[in-house]
């Protein structure tokens, strides 16, 4: 049984002002989620978004695991992304 951490669970929480690990990635997500909407890529949102974050990740070298977060953190902005323009189009304005 391990010792119970003496912060708890906060201590494990980034707090939201540090700059985020793989800011390239997450512009490129955004951006890549932007092009899809603006465009008829005869592509579904998943396949684009694996194809323009297998392109992102290519241009940088690093090991196994730095792939694999740089890929978490395309894949995490590009849904974020997604969703407020989601919520952006069909948000009813209020009078």
């Amino acid at each position: 049984m391990h010792a119970p951490n003496p912060q708890g669970a906060a201590s494990c929480v980034r707090p939201k002002y540090l700059r985020p690990e793989y800011p390239e990635a997450i512009r490129a997500a955004r951006h890549a989620a932007l092009i899809w909407f603006q465009s008829e890529t005869g592509m579904t949102l998943s396949q684009f978004r694996d194809v323009r974050c297998w392109e992102h990740c290519e241009r940088y070298q690093g090991s196994v695991v730095e792939r694999h977060l740089r890929e978490s953190a395309f894949r995490k902005a590009y849904a974020e992304q997604v969703g407020q323009i989601i919520v952006d189009r069909y948000e009813t304005p209020t009078s």
